[in-house]
Formats: structure tokens, C-alpha cells, sequence
């Protein structure tokens, strides 16, 4: 596997970007370990520079302050134990560990100058001094090291709020949306059994759903009387046994979109893009005959993931295979960059997403009543590939995924 990029890197020690991989299972607990044992010999080091300068102390003045560094020093070695038995994650201890050793690191710098060109380590005060000044500084940045914690919790927990919306307003929408159909085609089909007239309660309306959004091949002219015979029954089973299988898919969908977002992909786990699209197009082709898909592939490709990058692909491109144009074509390309990352590009002949759908879906729009998607395969894409540490761009009728190369 590649190594990460030193930019990469220091961005993520900054707290510039998530640190993939680091959870709270068995991956998680040596992480756990580390980052509160680098707080808590932090504070046992200056603990024990800070109880010498007590003995070392000229007058009663310098010994308080010994005292006070070594009471800090105490606690900082304490907040490490505290920390490991908390209920933050291995990701955000490792964030307070971070802020600990820059603090550390950064202040003891500036001090060990300032001593030097002092000249105070010739008086033999050089050493408490520093240690001193270091016990609050580390203590300073273990607390701001919580605040960020929170910060990115609240991030966490905004996420979360939003995920929790879309599954809440995207479910509802289609959910009552199908139902409105299914209960209008079963007195259709009831009507035409018993060879009454049919009525059209249940909200089946010109375009086959209750709020206007269903599909235009289940409309039912809300005037017209349908012919009560078993042709026009066995019609509206159909339809019926359609939207009973989307009900279903829903189900399945929601799983796969909680569970993307619950358990994100490992930083050891990779798969070969290429397989992975070839995979997922002969996964659709079969299903839509009458579409051209065109894949284009280099040799392996090797990306941070797992089988949800197949479905995730799987899904843009049956997406793309529905609203193809009228002569259909779609075209799968992937392709290595040089910037340690790969890219799968899904382009086809058709309109392209909706503006409304892609900007609640791929751009963070405000999920409104009016504005939210009107179906959960997008939302499964997204799910999918932010899990891996990928994103997702729309420009009109093209799609591109772009993941970490591993």
C-alpha cells in the first residue's frame, strides 16, 4: 500500500481531517492506550521536575509555585486515566493527545530559548522554570483539546441529526407516495372483480400518486370508468406487486445507509476499483438491454473500501441507465490519479440528476418539504463512499466518485 503524503499526514495530526480507520472496536483500543498514556506520562515527567524545584526552591514564593506545577502536573496525569475510561472515542482521545504534545512540544521550544538566552541555566532555576511553565501549558492545551473534542462532536452529532432527517422525510415522502398506490390500484382491481364501477379513493391521481409524484404508467383518469374485467385487475396487481417490492427495497436501503455511516471503512481495507466497476456493470447490463454501457478500466486500482464500493457504483450507474435519452448510452470510466486517488466516472445521454436532488443530496442543501430527494439510491451512494473516505461531485449528467488509493 501507499504511503500517505506528509501533507496528509500533518493535516491529520492538526485536526484538519478525520483519521480514518480509528473506531472503538479492536482496531480502536491500542489507539485508546497510546493517547492516554502520552497524556498521562506527560504529567507524571513534569510532575516529578516540578516536586525537585520544590526542594530546590529559593524562598516561599518559588516554592508555591513548585507546589502548584506539581498539583498540575498531578492532575495532567490523572486526566490521562480519566480519559482512557471515558466514552470518547479512540478518534477524539487521539485528538486531545495531539493538542497535549503540541503544547508541549511547541511552548517547551519557545521556553528552552527563552532559558538559554537568559542565561538561567547556569543559575540552576532553568529546569523548574520550564517545567513549571510546561505543567500549565499542557494542561491549557489538554483543555482546549476537550473543547475541540466537543466541536467535533457537535459536528458528529449534526451529521447524525441531518442523516436522521433524510430517512424520516425521504421514507415518509415515498412511503405514503406508495401506499396512496397501492390502496388506489386494490379498489381498481377489487372494482374489477366484483365488475363495478371503479372509484379512485386512495389518492391514485392522473400521475399514479397521492402527492403527484408517482409514476406516469400508473395514472388512472380520476373520470374515466374503467373497464371491470380481469385484465384491468391483473393491471393494477402488477402495479400493486411493484410497489410492494420498492417497500421493501426500503427496508434494505435504510439498513445499508445506517450501516455505511456506523461502520466506515477500515484503513487497511482495499479492493481493485476496476474489478469493482466491471462488477457492477455486469451487475445492471442484463437488465437494461436496450442501453450501451461502455466501461473503460486501466490495470488493477487498488482503493480504500470494500463491497459497498460495487454497490455504490452499481447504483449511479443503474441511475443513469433509467434516464438515459432516447437513443441510451452510458459510459464507465476509471481512472488513477496522481494525487493518491482514484476516480470513477458515470456519464450518460439523459438530463441529469435534478437540481433540487443533487443539491439536498451531494451539496448540503437544507432538506426542506419540498426539497429532499425523491428516492434513497443516491443517499445509499453518498452513505457508501463517505464511509471510505471518498467523495462525490455531480456536474449535469456526469457523476464522479473519487476514493483514497490504497
Amino acid at each position: 500500500m501507499r504511503e500517505h503524503s506528509l501533507r496528509e499526514r500533518v493535516s491529520t495530526l492538526l485536526g484538519l481531517q478525520p483519521v480514518d480507520g480509528v473506531g472503538d472496536g479492536a482496531d480502536g483500543h491500542p489507539v485508546r492506550i497510546g493517547a492516554a498514556l502520552s497524556v498521562t506520562v506527560t504529567g507524571v515527567v513534569l510532575a516529578i521536575a516540578n516536586a525537585g524545584g520544590i526542594t530546590a526552591a529559593v524562598g516561599p514564593v518559588q516554592a508555591g509555585v513548585a507546589v502548584v506545577g506539581t498539583l498540575v502536573s498531578l492532575g495532567l496525569a490523572t486526566v490521562g486515566v480519566v480519559l482512557y475510561r471515558s466514552r470518547f472515542t479512540a478518534r477524539n482521545l487521539l485528538r486531545v493527545a495531539v493538542w497535549n504534545l503540541m503544547g508541549l512540544f511547541l511552548l517547551g521550544g519557545v521556553m528552552s530559548i527563552h532559558v538559554v538566552t537568559a542565561g538561567l541555566s547556569a543559575a540552576g532555576s532553568g529546569t523548574f522554570l520550564v517545567a513549571n511553565i510546561l505543567a500549565v501549558g499542557a494542561a491549557a492545551h489538554v483543555i482546549i483539546g476537550f473543547y475541540d473534542v466537543q466541536r467535533v462532536r457537535a459536528g458528529q452529532l449534526a451529521r447524525e441529526r441531518r442523516k436522521l432527517a433524510v430517512l424520516a422525510r425521504v421514507l415518509r415522502h415515498n412511503l405514503r407516495n406508495d401506499v396512496n398506490v397501492v390502496e388506489g390500484h386494490t379498489t381498481r382491481a377489487r372494482d374489477a372483480l366484483r365488475g363495478g364501477a371503479a372509484t379512485t379513493d386512495g389518492g391514485v391521481d392522473a400521475r399514479g400518486g397521492g402527492d403527484g409524484n408517482g409514476d406516469g404508467e400508473e395514472a388512472l383518469d380520476q373520470t374515466q370508468t374503467p373497464t371491470p374485467d380481469v385484465d384491468t385487475a391483473l393491471e393494477s396487481l402488477s402495479i400493486i406487486a411493484t410497489r410492494a417490492d420498492r417497500l421493501g427495497g426500503y427496508a434494505e436501503s435504510t439498513g445499508r445507509i445506517l450501516s455505511a455511516y456506523e461502520q466506515p471503512v477500515g484503513r487497511t481495507d482495499s479492493v481493485d476499483l476496476s474489478t469493482a466497476v466491471r462488477r457492477a456493470v455486469e451487475a445492471v447490463r442484463d437488465r437494461y438491454p436496450e442501453t450501451e454501457i461502455r466501461v473503460s478500466t486501466p490495470g488493477p486500482t487498488p482503493v480504500r473500501g470494500d463491497e459497498r464500493v460495487v454497490r455504490a457504483v452499481a447504483e449511479l450507474v443503474e441511475n443513469s441507465c433509467e434516464h438515459a435519452g432516447t437513443d441510451p448510452s452510458v459510459e464507465v470510466t476509471v481512472e488513477s490519479g496522481g494525487d493518491g486517488r482514484a476516480t470513477v466516472t458515470v456519464t450518460d445521454d439523459g438530463d441529469g440528476i435534478p437540481a433540487d436532488e443533487r443539491l439536498t443530496v451531494f451539496e448540503d442543501a437544507e432538506i426542506t418539504q419540498t426539497t429532499h430527494g425523491t428516492g434513497l439510491g443516491l443517499w445509499t451512494v453518498k452513505a457508501a463512499i463517505d464511509s471510505c473516505g471518498g467523495t462525490t461531485t455531480v456536474d449535469g449528467s456526469t457523476v464522479t466518485v473519487s476514493l483514497p488509493v490504497a
